[in-house]
């Protein structure tokens, strides 16, 4: 993952149009149909948008109450994301379904409602399954309802405060520097497969490895340092310590991006339309859910921009 300081600079390099268009052009180069010249021009001033849009959202959220974050934060992460769209699919959108949020929230119940029992549902169409499918090469399950204490317990760096609640989810493998990383037997019982199986899930989204096993676990060995473990099933923390989930979960087969988007999307979704619960969780901090998501929204700030600009970054 980027340093934040190199992630600036590459956006600043994506902002002129002549580094914008050229950059298009080089990743349509390869694709069937498509003049990559000519598109690369039609679609070099919406990408400047999308990332001079994301960028200035970001960087307003730092300079406003936590309160107003969510909805800057949100907007902020679907303009970054279909800056992304357009290096991979060039005539995005094809269709106007594909601009909805593509996640719903339940309507809430004001007595005894927590946010971290709440759960959001992902749709058919829409921003959510389609970057999920376009970006990351993930399906997802439609109509699938996520909690938001399964989402939060999946990212790696809110879990010292989740050691704080005994309610660790997490298994460290090892360390993104490191080429030997270590799964321990615990995660078959936990994911409820064999070695095969959990081998071949993660085939996919790592460069090639070998495996010995022993009785405390299987080691991979890497024949070079992944560029992207941020999900699905392994996923890093700013420092870059590696962890998979302890237990199999929906959430589990989704990259981290998307776990931040849907977590953004339901706060985003309170701070408009809950106002008097939202209010009061700012105002009294009665409960689990302040820490929670004060925690979430100040991780999520200094992260997510690092994350996208690391996907365009390895696309160059």
């Amino acid at each position: 993952m980027l340093r934040e300081t190199d992630a600036e600079i590459f956006l600043d390099y994506l902002a002129s149009q002549e580094t914008a268009q050229q950059f298009l052009a080089g990743c349509y180069q390869d694709m069937n149909d498509i003049d990559a010249e000519m598109k690369s021009y039609e679609n070099v001033q919406a990408f400047i948008h999308y990332i001079a849009y994301g960028r200035e959202m970001y960087a307003q959220s730092k300079k406003i109450p936590k309160s107003i974050q969510p909805i800057l934060l949100f907007y902020g992460t679907c303009h970054m994301l279909k800056a992304c769209l357009l290096t991979c699919r060039p005539d995005y959108p094809e269709q106007t379904s594909q601009l909805a949020h593509g996640a719903s929230a339940r309507k809430r119940k004001r007595k005894n409602y927590t946010f971290r029992e709440d759960e959001v549902k992902v749709q058919h169409q829409g921003l959510f399954p389609y970057v999920s499918r376009h970006l990351f090469h993930v399906q997802h399950m439609t109509e699938e309802k996520l909690r938001m204490d399964a989402l939060l317990q999946i990212l790696p760096d809110m879990l010292p405060l989740f050691r704080f609640m005994k309610e660790e989810r997490l298994v460290r493998i090892g360390c993104i520097q490191e080429s030997e990383w270590l799964l321990p037997a615990s995660l078959l019982d936990g994911h409820q497969v064999t070695w095969k199986t959990l081998l071949n899930r993660l085939r996919p989204h790592l460069p090639n490895f070998s495996t010995e096993e022993d009785s405390i676990g299987m080691k991979l060995v890497l024949d070079e340092q992944p560029h992207w473990p941020h999900g699905p099933y392994i996923f890093s923390d700013l420092t870059g310590n590696l962890y998979i989930p302890a237990n199999k979960g929906p959430a589990t087969a989704m990259p981290e991006v998307m776990v931040h988007y849907l977590l953004l999307y339901n706060l985003s979704m309170i701070s408009r339309y809950e106002t008097e619960w939202w209010g009061d969780l700012f105002a009294l901090k009665s409960d689990l859910d302040y820490p929670l998501i004060s925690s979430f929204l100040d991780m999520t700030a200094k992260k997510l921009p690092l994350l996208l600009a690391t996907w365009l970054y390895l696309k160059k």
